[in-house]
């Protein structure tokens, strides 16, 4: 059985888990496996969440690449400390986008609770960091939105699942 909260994997007989201590209830769809879903829906889950690791996996690597253009070109700053330490601060905000998306690209769907709960933290991270762009006068592109729908059509077809069965 897995936590709900943490993805921890316990024991059948114990009753909280021993990773966070929150109550385990026996019975929780935890594993697309354990589900009895068509094939066809199974497939179309599993591609809504590569889908959303790819475009989160790719929009990281990309604007880690261009961000010190970027700078350069775009904001004026010409000294190279400033462009790196810039860079630097960039990427410090991008990298969640590269690694969680690569981890949500290769999920296997074993546990749809962990699943459930990485889709929830990216989009709320993506929302903020697109706020946070906004708000600073950054401008954002149409893939980045595409980024932020998938990560939304991700989680409510987990949540429907789950709560499905």
């Amino acid at each position: 059985m897995y936590c709900s909260n943490c993805g921890h994997k316990s024991l059948r007989d114990v009753t909280f888990c021993g990773n966070c201590g929150n109550h385990l209830t026996s019975g929780k769809v935890t594993s697309l496996e354990k589900i009895n879903l068509k094939d066809e829906d199974r497939k179309k889950l599993k591609k809504v969440y590569q889908n959303a690791g790819n475009s989160s996996f790719a929009i990281g690597i990309v604007s880690m690449i261009l961000a010190p253009i970027i700078e350069y070109f775009i904001s004026g700053v010409t000294d190279a400390g400033s462009i790196i330490l810039y860079t630097l601060i960039d990427w410090i905000f991008i990298l969640p986008f590269v690694y969680f998306g690569s981890k949500i690209k290769s999920d296997d769907l074993t546990n749809l609770n962990k699943s459930l709960k990485r889709n929830r933290n990216m989009l709320i991270y993506s929302v903020i960091y697109l706020i946070l762009i906004l708000i600073l006068g950054g401008r954002i592109g149409i893939l980045f939105l595409l980024v932020i729908y998938y990560f939304a059509v991700s989680y409510s077809s987990t949540k429907k699942v789950i709560n499905q069965f």
